[in-house]
């Protein structure tokens, strides 16, 4: 079975644990995160083969109702995406993309995307932790890759009016790499 990623954005924290739980109820899914983040949101994150998470998903819709603020199904998720949640320590390349966005859910997306679309690695995707609701990720790779890579994120992320920004730095100086992942 192929792997995928469900999430949920809601704008009120007690529903979220009943959302949470009426998705855990309702397929065999693995939560991955129950986050509270700025300005009092939750965030859950699941994962599982692609038919669990996805009924898991409906579940939660139906739950969260008008609360829910935004939320994602990943199916075929790249192997990349876990461990960039908590950081990938890489090896230097020649460039590096970072994208910021207003929602969680457009940065997993975005990064699920842009890893598709190109040969870059993903050094990190930031989704709580004194961001305000907002998610970033950082990519690596050749020049052409991490254009080509930030080029397919926004795709996914400007129709949804969530772009904070994007930046691509050409060879960046050996003494900011470590402070990428």
């Amino acid at each position: 079975m192929r792997p995928a990623l469900g999430m949920i954005e809601l704008s009120s924290i007690a529903l979220g644990y009943v959302v949470c739980d009426a998705l855990l109820k309702r397929a065999p899914v693995e939560l991955s995160r129950v986050e509270i983040v700025e300005p009092g949101k939750i965030l859950l994150l699941f994962h599982g083969d692609e038919a669990s998470v996805e009924e898991s998903l409906h579940a939660a819709l139906a739950a969260g109702g008008e609360q829910i603020l935004d939320f994602l199904y990943i199916p075929n998720l790249h192997p990349q995406i876990p461990g960039a949640l908590t950081g990938n320590p890489l090896p230097e390349w020649d460039a590096v993309g970072i994208v910021e966005s207003t929602t969680v859910v457009a940065a997993i997306v975005g990064a699920d995307r842009a890893l598709k679309a190109a040969a870059v690695n993903l050094l990190r995707l930031r989704i709580t932790g004194g961001l305000g609701g907002k998610g970033v990720f950082t990519l690596a790779g050749p020049l052409e890759d991490v254009e080509a890579a930030v080029a397919a994120a926004l795709e996914e992320i400007a129709p949804r009016g969530a772009l904070v920004r994007k930046e691509i730095i050409p060879a960046p100086h050996e003494d900011l790499w470590p402070f990428f992942a």
